[in-house]
């Protein structure tokens, strides 16, 4: 498994750094294609990273696309350490998230990269960050600045959608010599109907059983990570799935953590939750977030 066609996506923030460093090194380590873009919005609100920083700026001709484009090579080459030839980049003019899946469909791209801040408040309202989330077809990696602890964090449930999941931090850790920990989150509640207006109800499981089922979970993941021929720690939490994640990414330290994702929209999704989009919004370090296949 590897990525040979990564589409870096570019922004106005410090995560712009973030997207290229690691988009570059899963590209060298695939001896894949690395393309970097930007979007420009049609109604300026804001400034790309190469923009001035004061005065409006808007694209008129040939001549100052080319300059931005120029500008925009040399962010790249002077972060990867690339030639001209051995990238490619583009910038377009449109809203993030329709440019960044337009590109990505039409190069057929198998990872797009989007950089964002560690700041939560910045990375949850992104709404170009939540729609590209939910309809890339690709996977996506929201790339964050990482502690260098090669630490993988794999989240399943033991459906469908989690087996990618787990074969790519897999992949993660034999690319980077990282170690895995695979979780499994225990969820003592009861979905209500969706016309309650009642929320999941918990459910008291006596301590015997409760063990009894940590066992169990405990040798599914046993069996999983010996599938991907992964030496890794394994952890059974109780609570939400994507709050167990994100505590333990917090408390491992973790480099990455890697969720899988049936990509749904609309009444679907709300009926199943979405995990993958609560923890790649919140988490503390970079996510990938893996579709069914």
């Amino acid at each position: 498994m590897g990525y040979s066609k990564i589409l870096a996506a570019v922004g106005i923030d410090a995560g712009s750094e973030n997207a290229i460093l690691q988009a570059d090194a899963r590209a060298r380590a695939a001896q894949g294609e690395l393309y970097v873009c930007h979007a420009i919005p049609n109604a300026l609100g804001g400034y790309p990273f190469f923009y001035p920083s004061s005065g409006e700026f808007h694209v008129e001709g040939a001549e100052t696309r080319q300059r931005l484009l120029a500008e925009l090579s040399k962010y790249v080459e002077r972060l990867t350490g690339r030639k001209p030839g051995e990238y490619r980049v583009d910038i377009k003019q449109g809203r993030s998230h329709e440019v960044i899946l337009k590109i990505a469909e039409a190069w057929s791209a198998d990872l797009i990269v989007l950089g964002v801040t560690t700041d939560p408040d910045k990375s949850t309202s992104d709404p170009d960050l939540r729609h590209i989330l939910r309809h890339a077809e690709a996977p996506v990696l929201v790339a964050r600045e990482r502690e260098g602890t090669k630490r993988i964090l794999v989240g399943t449930d033991f459906s469908d959608p989690s087996l990618p999941a787990v074969a790519a931090a897999a992949h993660e850790a034999r690319r980077t010599q990282g170690e895995v920990t695979i979780l499994h989150s225990i969820e003592l509640s009861v979905a209500m109907p969706a016309w309650s207006a009642l929320g999941p109800v918990a459910v008291d499981l006596p301590a015997q059983v409760l063990d009894d089922l940590k066992a169990d979970v405990d040798k599914r993941l046993i069996d999983a990570l010996k599938q991907h021929g992964i030496d890794g720690a394994r952890r059974v939490m109780n609570g939400s799935p994507s709050q167990a994640l994100l505590t333990a990414a917090e408390e491992l330290r973790a480099d990455l953590v890697v969720v899988g994702t049936l990509g749904r929209t609309g009444i679907p999704r709300m009926l199943i939750g979405s995990v993958a989009e609560e923890v790649a919004l919140s988490a503390p370090c970079s996510v990938l977030v893996v579709r069914l296949t």
